[in-house]
């Protein structure tokens, strides 16, 4: 198992209670939140330390979607962590 730092700890905390108080995943801002693609789709990356990613998905069922098919984060009010790494590696 792998540490993560005092530094990225710290990030950590702080993201999860970014997502804590937000209504709307659509509010982050910290953490220079970005929408994954491919096989990772669904999922949205933040940014922790040193590379390292705290990686979100909707948790609703059904998950809300525009008519393209592709997710309404403005819609989003739950989500499921899925990873806390570095998904290149």
């Amino acid at each position: 198992m792998q540490t993560l730092g005092a530094d990225c700890a710290r990030k950590l905390h702080a993201r999860i209670k970014d997502l804590t108080v937000a209504e709307r995943s659509h509010e982050l801002v910290a953490g220079k939140p970005k929408l994954l693609s491919g096989d990772r789709a669904r999922q949205l990356s933040i940014r922790l330390d040193g590379g390292r990613r705290l990686v979100v998905e909707p948790d609703h069922d059904p998950c809300p979607c525009h008519e393209n098919g592709s997710i309404d984060w403005s819609a989003i009010t739950d989500i499921l962590i899925v990873d806390i790494g570095d998904y290149h590696d």
